[in-house]
């Protein structure tokens, strides 16, 4: 039977972290370059 490599899962979760970070980056950039129109 095929078992799943020890380290799959580290892996997914690396990969999930890595996404969550470049989205947060994302939204601050967009916040960055729209905070001067918008004047929350």
């Amino acid at each position: 039977s095929h078992e799943p490599h020890p380290l799959a899962g580290r892996a997914k979760d690396m990969g999930s972290a890595a996404v969550l970070v470049g989205l947060v980056i994302m939204g601050l950039v967009w916040v960055s370059i729209l905070w001067p129109k918008i004047h929350l």
